[in-house]
């Protein structure tokens, strides 16, 4: 059966002068309009149920395409909205007709079978196989997404979310962070594809939903602007301090140095494992002595010590009291550090200039954290800032820890840590210069 997608136009389309037409809908499969020669109009789906075909009216079209004006109709919008929600019960055993008084609410679903949006994200994240998230390296991050951005639809039936309401989502979204928005789009499709395979919908409706053109981000912090941040960061004081200082130190990914724990510190190397690094790729970043001193300074919370960066034991429940018992909790809030970080540079410029603080004159150009690692990788390579100290560029790729194209890398096997340990102890003796740092060294291991 060929496939039209349904418009109002299609709605006008001329009826045939015997029998009926049917049109079907591509972007909810199972969905159609059916045109009989008398003129009449109806919306309908057709799905197995229980291993037999069957046909159920959705709503009779208005005349004249007018909005509702008896029971029964539905304008196509709506209508397909409810045809995905007929198809969804359909596909969960439910016979859409089985109740003669629809508003009394819909037929349980079989148990087991997860129906709200909340419900199938957390299966999604749960599922070890391809279709799944279970191991993806930024499954906490995506996860936090789903808890932040997409909290409204946690509640929500999942076959009730239609693609009107993810490009709202977006549209909101993107006002904020435009980049952000093609990254919770992506996570959407995510979650809607698996649905969509695992049979809880009858079709993903950000399927054809498009990403916003990116403009690839070139943004490099001067080495005076790695300076004013540094110090800015010594004014946050544990846990966020010592984090972005070691973030500039490391050059590293914000998450994997966020979620760092003690046991991946030994002596003066951290040894990041696969299941934390992006490509399941993990690998050794050298410490550097300026950054053995700052973790060493760190307070190490729990009993043992779990992570290094923590904002203290999580609560056993939104509004209550620190559990004495957990687990300290993970650094968080992140736009919100941003925010306080940034007026905390930009008091420090106003202060040394003896002026009122003013956020657009006095605070950086727009930067992110993400342009710390992109900064750090710029400066290793430039011999005006580190002289003969300075990187090649395999080095840094390995710092960064990216992956290698070309047939030689399933050859050369070779890690540069020597390499990289001599680049990034370089790059920390620029920090205490640039900073007019005075670190007592220890010359070996981190002092426990």
């Amino acid at each position: 059966m060929a496939r039209v997608r349904l418009t109002d136009k299609s709605l006008r389309r001329a009826a045939p002068a015997s029998g009926q037409v049917e049109l079907w809908d591509d972007l909810v499969p199972g969905f159609g309009l059916r045109i009989a020669a008398g003129g009449s109009r109806t919306f309908f789906v057709m799905k197995r149920l229980n291993g037999k075909l069957v046909r159920r009216t959705v709503a009779r079209v208005p005349s004249g395409l007018e909005p509702v004006t008896s029971k029964g109709e539905l304008k196509l919008a709506a209508a397909r909205e409810k045809a995905r929600i007929m198809l969804a019960e359909l596909h969960q055993g439910v016979d859409p007709d089985s109740g003669k008084d629809r508003g009394k609410g819909k037929p349980p679903a079989p148990a087991g079978i997860p129906t709200t949006f909340g419900q199938v994200a957390a299966a999604y994240f749960n599922d070890p196989e391809k279709r799944g998230g279970a191991r993806l390296s930024s499954r906490s991050e995506l996860e936090r997404k789903v808890k932040i951005d997409l909290k409204d639809w946690e509640a929500r039936p999942i076959c009730e979310i239609g693609k009107s309401d993810i490009k709202a989502l977006l549209v909101a979204k993107r006002k904020q962070a435009p980049v952000a928005a093609n990254r919770l789009l992506s996570l959407v499709k995510r979650i809607f594809r698996y649905a969509a395979i695992e049979d809880i919908i009858p079709a993903n409706p950000a399927l054809d939903i498009e990403r916003t053109d990116e403009k690839e981000r070139d943004r490099v912090l001067t080495t005076t602007e790695i300076a004013r941040v540094w110090s800015g960061a010594e004014a946050l004081g544990y846990p966020f301090g010592p984090l972005i200082q070691t973030l500039i130190l490391t050059a590293q990914r914000r998450n994997e140095v966020a979620g760092l724990p003690w046991a991946e510190i030994d002596g003066n190397d951290w040894r990041l494992p696969d299941h934390r690094a992006k490509r399941r790729k993990g690998h050794l970043v050298p410490i550097s002595p300026l950054a053995q001193t700052i973790l060493a300074d760190i307070p190490r919370m729990g009993s043992p010590p779990t992570l290094v960066f923590t904002t203290g034991r999580r609560a056993a429940k939104k509004g209550e009291k620190v559990d004495p018992g957990s687990r300290p909790a993970p650094v968080s809030g992140w736009s919100r550090l941003k925010r306080r970080l940034d007026r905390i540079i930009a008091e420090a410029a106003a202060k040394a200039a003896d002026e009122p603080l003013d956020m657009d004159k006095h605070s950086l150009p727009h930067w992110t954290f993400h342009d710390i690692r992109r900064s750090v990788a710029t400066h290793l390579r430039d011999a005006t800032v580190m002289g003969d100290d300075r990187a090649d560029r395999l080095t840094v790729s390995k710092i960064l820890n990216h992956a290698e194209g070309g047939q030689t890398r399933l050859y050369d096997r070779y890690a540069s840590d020597p390499e990289k340990r001599r680049a990034l102890e370089a790059w920390a003796n620029q920090i205490e210069r640039l900073c007019g740092l005075s670190i007592p060294r220890t010359d070996g291991e981190m002092a426990s």
